[in-house]
């Protein structure tokens, strides 16, 4: 009688565990939309949440249960305003485009092209060529909520850059410092005070007139 009781007191069991099992295993789909709300649940494509840190903040107070959870991401730009710290003791976590959907994670800020207006300061104007004056743009970072704009360092071959400078794409193509020239070097005339000097000639061709008021000139050089 005491080995019938025990037997029937470990199916039970058995079947309790299994159950439990069961139900922490489905796995569980949460859904963000760029225009989406954090005061929605996020368990259907109809009521996404908005962002990728409230997902987290979901997960970590144990309010999505499952393995794997997807993290199904809705088309859109979804950017990022700090680092995302991924942790989950519900098992893996997938990140995936929601039916194939066109999406953007970054860490930046979507800038729409209706906020960059021509350039009108006489001043920068007088720095830049005629030609290039209806064709450089400008626009107001801090009205485009970018205040943290970093500091522009010397990078570049053998030069350690702890921290990257902030960037500027264009459709995905990342802008290049206006510079000249623009893709190549121009070569120097002479060194009046010796290869140890600090001086050095060059022929602009009068192109560096509009440089005298800069404030920061920057020159990159290449020993061959």
């Amino acid at each position: 009688m005491w080995r019938g009781t025990s037997t029937i007191v470990l199916r039970e069991l058995a079947v309790l565990l299994w159950s439990v099992t069961c139900v922490w295993s489905a796995p569980a789909h949460i859904y963000v939309s760029p225009t989406g709300s954090d005061t929605n649940d996020g368990l259907s494509a109809t009521h996404p949440v908005k962002t990728l840190q409230h997902v987290l903040d979901l997960m970590s107070r144990g309010r999505v249960h499952g393995d794997p959870v997807f993290v199904e991401l809705m088309q859109g730009k979804h950017d990022l305003s700090s680092t995302l710290h991924i942790q989950s003791t519900s098992g893996t976590v997938v990140f995936r485009a929601y039916q194939g959907q066109t999406v953007h994670v970054t860490g930046g800020r979507h800038l729409p092209s209706g906020q960059f207006h021509q350039v009108t300061d006489s001043t920068v104007l007088h720095k830049l060529p005629h030609a290039a004056h209806s064709k450089v743009v400008e626009l107001d970072l801090t009205a485009a909520g970018v205040t943290d704009t970093g500091q522009l360092v010397t990078y570049g071959w053998f030069v350690p850059v702890p921290v990257a400078p902030m960037e500027i794409y264009i459709n995905g193509n990342p802008l290049r410092l206006a510079e000249w020239p623009n893709r190549s070097f121009i070569n120097i005339k002479s060194v009046p005070d010796g290869a140890n000097g600090k001086r050095f000639t060059y022929d602009a061709a009068g192109r560096d007139v509009t440089w005298a008021s800069e404030t920061e000139p920057w020159d990159i050089r290449v020993l061959a």
